[in-house]
């Protein structure tokens, strides 16, 4: 039963990777066969991984899709910070925003009791 309902949430999201690759490939493809692809467009990436991100957060799936899905956030935020120059910060000097990620993840995971895969639970 479980499978029958983690199926559609695992193809809407293979389609919006692959239409986010679609669209990355199509802008590549276009840009090497010299037609004018404006420059400016290039500044807009982060936002494609944030959205594609709060769809993985956001939709219903395993806690390894959510997990996936929030890693894309922050990828997408470092992106969008470093790319727009938000709050003066530049590729060299906003690095802790993974530090500070991967410790949201680490407590989130703590506070949720995931066990580690081969890690038996022992019930009394």
């Amino acid at each position: 039963m479980e499978t029958q309902l983690t199926q559609p949430a695992r193809s809407a999201g293979r389609t919006v990777v692959g239409l986010f690759l679609l669209l990355v490939g199509a802008l590549l493809l276009a840009g090497n066969l010299g037609l004018d692809v404006p420059r400016r467009i290039w500044s807009y990436w982060p936002f494609l991984l944030l959205g594609l991100g709060l769809v993985k957060l956001l939709w219903p799936g395993s806690a390894d899709e959510r997990r996936s899905g929030f890693w894309l956030v922050v990828v997408g935020f470092y992106g969008w910070i470093n790319v727009w120059h938000l709050f003066g910060l530049d590729w060299g000097r906003s690095w802790p925003i993974f530090v500070i990620a991967a410790g949201i993840t680490i407590v989130f995971e703590g506070l949720g009791g995931r066990r580690r895969r081969g890690e038996v639970q022992r019930v009394p």
